[in-house]
């Protein structure tokens, strides 16, 4: 799982300036820092989740409850694109 989870970080991360730039149109310090943006977000949403699972749902419905927002996100956004 983390294997599939930094191939899947380091390939995007390292065409989203590209994409930023070209899909976006945004300029390339404006890329640059949304690519920092999200890299930092992509750090810091676990340490949310596990202070979530610790605090109050536990590991399992954590799991359960996060996947399914992730599930619902990801249905929405591609009957959006």
């Amino acid at each position: 799982n983390e294997c599939c989870e930094r191939l899947a970080y380091y390939g995007m991360s390292t065409n989203l300036v590209t994409y930023f730039n070209t899909k976006l149109n945004q300029s390339g310090p404006t890329a640059s820092k949304n690519n920092a943006n999200w890299g930092g977000t992509c750090y810091i949403t676990p340490l949310i989740g596990a202070f979530v699972a610790d605090a109050y749902l536990g590991r399992y419905l954590t799991i359960l409850c996060f996947s399914i927002v992730y599930v619902i996100v990801s249905i929405v956004s591609s009957i959006f694109t």
